[in-house]
């Protein structure tokens, strides 16, 4: 339930030449290609090679969004959000009689202010409708799909405009991560041992750091340093979990994550000294553990209504990616 990775950016650089040559047309190429990586993040982009096209209204309570499917020779992509931004990304793959295969890919999760075209998302309660509409939709849709698999990159927003990793946020306060607290997630069989060897390391490195290195790893964080008996709370504690969760109640959870995510020390913290890093960390949900009520109608026009402007921009808080 994701964010944040940090990509690196490639320079080229191309030297001046006549109009015509192959480099200028390189030089315009890539150009182009800066267009469209600036494109807005979320949009729905068919793919190669459609088949088939199906856009349909869906409505829970007083949310209506489309769901959109892109139908290939193997693969269905189904977006669910706006005519034109997705919230949920998901891939399933079919066999050559076009029945889909068990396994499907959950590919990404976003929290969009536009994703429902008449009543604005709202944070945390939307986020998790939408995840069990897509669940219940696969299901019911193909039923034959008994998992989706993903890789929990997601972060949290904080109100310093800073992110966190929403997954180490619940794991080393709650143990589990949100996926596995509100979706039920389990951690796939081939990832488990790959998982299991990383947090016992984890677990290691809280009973040999001392707390003046912890203090270090903070950069002095204030927020942190002020709490009281912080120290003594520190040296006490034989788990990450026991000590990171007196520092949310002792702060609460909004000054939680801007403290976290103050000078990128707690990301710091976690994978360069514990080692913890989910990449690679395979997670699967059971469609049909979720049955919410829906209703689905045609679009008329092939279009969607827009609401009216002054609705809330897009804002990452889950952000999911496949494992390299």
């Amino acid at each position: 339930m994701l964010s944040a990775l940090v990509a690196g950016r490639n320079r080229l650089k191309v030297r001046r030449v006549d109009k015509g040559s192959p480099s200028n047309t390189l030089s315009a190429s890539i150009n182009r290609m800066s267009l469209r990586a600036s494109k807005r993040q979320g949009t729905i982009a068919p793919p190669h090679d459609v088949l088939r096209t199906v856009q349909q209204y869906v409505t829970v309570g007083n949310k209506t969004m489309v769901i959109t499917e892109f139908h290939k020779k193997r693969p269905i992509t189904i977006y669910i959000g706006s005519a034109k931004v997705y919230c949920v990304d998901i891939t399933l793959y079919t066999d050559d009689d076009g029945i889909c295969r068990p396994r499907g890919d959950l590919n990404n999760i976003r929290w969009d202010g536009e994703c429902s075209i008449n009543h604005p998302f709202e944070k945390g309660t939307d986020t998790l409708m939408i995840l069990k509409l897509a669940m219940t939709y696969v299901h019911r849709t193909y039923p034959t799909v008994t998992e989706l698999s993903f890789t929990d990159m997601s972060t949290r927003q904080c109100d310093n405009d800073g992110s966190v990793s929403l997954s180490a946020m619940k794991l080393f306060t709650e143990g589990k991560t949100w996926y596995e607290s509100h979706l039920h997630a389990t951690l796939d069989p081939g990832s488990e041992v790959k998982y299991n060897n990383m947090m016992d390391y984890v677990k290691e490195q809280k009973k040999g750091m001392s707390w003046n290195e912890f203090v270090d790893y903070t950069l002095n964080n204030k927020t942190l340093l002020k709490i009281d008996r912080i120290k003594e709370t520190y040296e006490s504690s034989e788990t990450w979990q026991e000590f990171f969760l007196y520092v949310r109640r002792q702060l609460g959870m909004s000054a939680f994550c801007v403290c976290l995510s103050e000078d990128g020390w707690f990301d710091t913290l976690i994978q360069g000294r514990l080692g913890f890093n989910l990449m690679g960390i395979r997670y699967m949900i059971d469609p049909s553990s979720y049955d919410i009520e829906y209703t689905l109608g045609p679009m008329k026009g092939g279009k969607a209504k827009r609401r009216s402007k002054g609705v809330q921009r897009w804002q990452h808080t889950l952000q999911r990616g496949r494992s390299l």
